[in-house]
């Protein structure tokens, strides 16, 4: 009896001493991110955010067993945190290293893994559908042992965006624009600025004022119906909402010499919106029925090239306010 109970408290200890070696060279949400931390409000803007990283570490993941995909070998801190404030209703977390080989492991809010090898050819890539508020944590994985590369780590919330170079389908459902030699700018910086936007906001409609046209010709694009006249490359102002808006209303009035104007709007997915005649006459509107939160590129055409034309571009989340 006397052998068996210290046959049985060796094995047990031999248990023990394994599980808090196991979780001693794992990973350890709790360390001190190796690249910062940051705090993420939905709609953030500039999207992406980008951090420069360099991949790989010690830790086997695969030997944690965390889930599929969860691969590669890291560190045992974070590589970056951030707290999302809000929920997100799509939000994408990717590595860009070129043609090295490397994954990505995601702590969610939540405590449960999220993780991911070759998304878009040799780079990671994990999207959080509905991400609700909280701590994330992530590390940057080089898949074979002993390997350092330098990379960058990105969080958008804009399906369109992902590693340069990628031909890979995202997982969400997304609709690009159709040209693949698409020039527009979404993310340049705004020829009349940009502004937050708070679902609710006073002072409805928001007036600002703008000039249109511009070099580039829109039909070339073949964005979609209604897409049309002459802009810049670079949106004319961007419109960054915080949350769900049920009716939004963007439009154009007050043109000088009752000039012929257009709008073309990017949305957040990526997709495109335009008009260039509403409401019986020659200014354009875009109606965003459910508009979700994120960054909208608006730009104000001039139907006929080199015509520019002093104007105001509204936004309104009242159905009376209209060209």
């Amino acid at each position: 009896m006397r052998i068996g109970f210290a046959l049985s408290c060796a094995v047990a200890f031999a248990i023990v001493g394994t599980a808090v070696n196991v979780q001693a060279q794992g990973l350890n949400p709790r360390g001190r991110p190796n690249y910062g931390t940051r705090p993420i409000s939905p709609g953030f803007s500039p999207d992406p955010i980008s951090v420069p990283v360099v991949t790989g570490g010690t830790v086997d993941v695969a030997s944690l067993h965390l889930g599929q995909g969860c691969v590669g070998y890291t560190a045992q801190a974070p590589d970056f945190q951030f707290t999302l404030t809000g929920p997100s209703r799509f939000l994408r977390i990717f590595v860009d290293a070129g043609q090295a080989d490397t994954t990505l492991i995601v702590n969610r809010a939540d405590g449960t893994w999220a993780c991911a090898d070759d998304t878009y050819g040799m780079n990671p890539g994990v999207d959080l559908v509905n991400a609700m508020p909280g701590v994330y944590n992530v590390w940057v994985g080089s898949y074979r042992n002993g390997e350092r590369v330098n990379g960058t780590f990105a969080v958008t919330q804009i399906p369109s965006i992902h590693p340069a170079g990628s031909t890979a389908t995202p997982s969400a459902p997304v609709t690009p624009a159709p040209a693949a030699n698409n020039p527009m700018r979404p993310t340049a910086e705004p020829n009349f600025g940009s502004r937050r936007f708070v679902p609710g906001f006073r002072n409805d409609p928001l007036r600002i004022r703008i000039t249109s046209g511009g070099a580039t010709r829109v039909r070339d694009l073949n964005l979609g119906s209604g897409c049309t006249g002459y802009v810049t490359l670079q949106p004319d102002f961007v419109m960054n909402l915080t949350g769900e808006s049920p009716q939004l209303r963007v439009y154009v009035n007050e043109a000088r010499d009752n000039a012929d104007t257009t709008l073309v709007i990017r949305r957040p997915d990526g997709s495109w919106l335009c008009n260039d005649d509403s409401f019986n006459g020659r200014n354009p509107s875009v109606d965003l029925d459910n508009a979700q939160p994120g960054a909208y590129a608006i730009w104000v055409g001039s139907y006929e090239s080199e015509v520019q034309a002093r104007a105001r571009l509204n936004i309104t989340e009242l159905r009376d306010n209209h060209p």
